[in-house]
């Protein structure tokens, strides 16, 4: 039996060590593609193509990605917190047989819970308060609050982006930035939750809060 000698073309490498990325997220990608330029960094071999999709926000918009993804089989990275798109994504990932990786899942998963329950408040409102404006005056309190949970939630979001790309970047405060990714889950597990029982607090209405007239509440000559 004659063996023939296997001749490895310069083209064939290069297609062999191709790579193709695709990025995907719900604001600037800014932070995704920073992350991912320091893990590439690790393979310098690699003929990457990297495909960038920024303000990815609604079904639409991605169901106009699929077809490249599909076109160029690779890696996904993405940050998505509207479960819509995020499920199709993944959904879509599985059936291609593509590896998708969320970027900080956990922080985004918590914000997004909580900013459901401030969704749910909100429409609680609209449905009530214009039929019983104390409603409105009652849960005044629990909604501000609530608010300003989830807003803060949304800086400490972007706070964390900011501490995992500069770690994937390798800085040379590395301690500093642990500690923002290690605060930010802090927030996320003890006081995004509280947005749930202010919400139900605000869905109690006023019907207790306004049950003592005002006699009740004169003092004693």
């Amino acid at each position: 039996m004659v063996y023939a000698p296997v001749l490895h073309r310069p083209q064939d490498l290069a297609i062999a060590n191709r790579v193709h990325l695709h990025l995907l997220s719900d604001s600037t990608g800014e932070t995704l593609e920073m992350l991912a330029k320091a893990a590439l960094a690790q393979f310098e071999d690699a003929d990457v193509i990297r495909h960038f999709w920024p303000m990815v926000r609604s079904r639409q918009h991605l169901e106009r990605i699929l077809p490249e993804l599909k076109d160029n089989p690779g890696l996904v990275l993405f940050t998505l917190v509207n479960p819509d798109t995020r499920n199709r994504l993944e959904e879509a990932c599985t059936q291609l047989g593509l590896p998708a990786v969320p970027i900080l899942d956990r922080v985004t998963e918590a914000l997004e819970k909580a900013l459901g329950q401030q969704q749910a408040a909100t429409m609680w409102f609209m449905n009530n308060a214009m039929q019983n404006p104390n409603h409105l005056g009652a849960g005044a309190h629990h909604y501000m609050h609530m608010m300003g949970i989830v807003t803060l939630g949304w800086m400490w979001l972007r706070m964390a982006k900011v501490a995992q790309a500069a770690l994937a970047a390798g800085t040379e405060d590395k301690a500093f930035y642990e500690a923002k990714l290690a605060t930010a889950r802090y927030y996320m597990d003890r006081y995004l939750p509280d947005a749930g029982a202010l919400r139900r607090k605000l869905e109690a209405g006023s019907d207790s809060t306004m049950a003592l007239g005002e006699e009740a509440f004169a003092t004693a000559a």
